[in-house]
Order: structure tokens, then C-alpha cells, then sequence
């Protein structure tokens, strides 16, 4: 695993020696950023079940201006920080070890928006529906954000949540990203 390009471009990540944790694939990342282009220059985002931090890291390496790591395992969390750290980042980011609803209740309270929201829990955790809902009832993605769902293709997820509506889906392999937007 690898930052793809940007200001951290060919930094190595860390991943878990017991495979504990899914990150996502070279090839879907670069899709999904390549989807996502100019719009996440300076965007803040959401990376909900952060494993390894790869998806964070690489929005921080394309110019992201902020990223929440929400990770409830302390090992995954000391993981992303190790990235942070060997990446050479130094700001724009916080780690929050927290599970997912509680994090996402206590960003709403907050008040607190997103343009850029990144889901990828175990896949068979049966958690999209809550996660999703929990954001479109919180508030937290901004008018013109997106919220994006990394599932297996044999997941099948809602085509709307509250007033989140998929907007499109793309398939790697057996890997799919669905696109929610309000």
C-alpha cells in the first residue's frame, strides 16, 4: 500500500501484520480520487472505519484541508497514526477512536460538516444502513458533499437513506463504491 500521488506521493504505508484489517486496494483508490479530481483541493472529510488511514492520507497528499479518522480499535488507530507519522504529516488531520454512531452523533452535535464522507466498515457488519442514516439525519454532509460506501457487490445497499440519494455506483472486481449525494 502506497500514497498514490500528491505532495506524499510513493510514501509506503503501514498495514497490520494479522491482516485484521481490509484496507482498500490500490486500484479502487485511485479510481475513487480520480472520480473525485479537483474537488478535493481543499475539502474537509469523513473517513469512517479508517483501518490503515490510506484513504485519509491520500485526500490529505491531493490537498485535502482536513480529515477525521474514525477507528474504534486502539491497534488500527496506533496503525494510522504510525501513516500520519512516517508520512511526514504534520497538520490538517485528528484521530478519533470512537465507534462510528457515537463519533457521528457527537460530530452532529457539533455541528460539524463534511464535504467528503468515506465509509468502509466489515463488510458483512450489516452497518450501511445505520451509518447512512445516521449522516443524512445528522446533518453532516454539506449541500454539495458526497458520502461515499465501499461494499462488496453482493451488498446491496438502498438507493436512498433520509435524504440521501445514490447517484451512481462503480464496480472493481468485486469491490463497488456507491455515490450518496443530497
Amino acid at each position: 500500500m502506497r500514497v498514490i500521488t500528491g505532495r506524499y506521493k510513493g510514501r509506503r504505508l503501514l498495514t497490520p501484520p494479522d491482516y485484521s484489517l481490509r484496507p482498500t486496494s490500490d486500484r479502487v483508490k485511485e479510481s475513487l480520487f480520480d472520480i473525485l479530481g479537483s474537488a478535493v483541493s481543499g475539502s474537509t472529510w469523513l473517513d469512517l472505519f479508517a483501518g490503515t488511514g490510506s484513504i485519509g492520507i491520500e485526500a490529505l497528499s491531493r490537498g485535502a484541508a482536513h480529515v477525521i479518522f474514525v477507528e474504534e480499535q486502539v491497534n488500527a488507530c496506533r496503525l494510522i497514526e504510525s501513516n500520519i507519522h512516517h508520512c511526514r504529516i504534520e497538520a490538517g488531520f485528528t484521530v478519533m477512536r470512537s465507534a462510528a454512531a457515537r463519533a457521528l452523533n457527537r460530530l452532529a452535535k457539533e455541528k460539524q460538516l463534511f464535504d467528503i464522507i468515506f465509509i468502509d466498515p466489515p463488510y458483512q457488519s450489516g452497518l450501511y444502513e445505520i451509518v447512512l442514516e445516521t449522516i443524512a439525519r445528522g446533518a453532516l454532509l454539506k449541500s454539495t458533499g458526497v458520502a461515499i460506501a465501499e461494499h462488496d457487490r453482493r451488498i446491496a445497499l438502498h438507493d436512498e437513506y433520509v435524504d440521501l440519494y445514490r447517484r451512481d455506483t462503480r464496480r472493481y472486481g468485486t469491490t463497488c463504491l456507491s455515490f450518496f449525494a443530497r
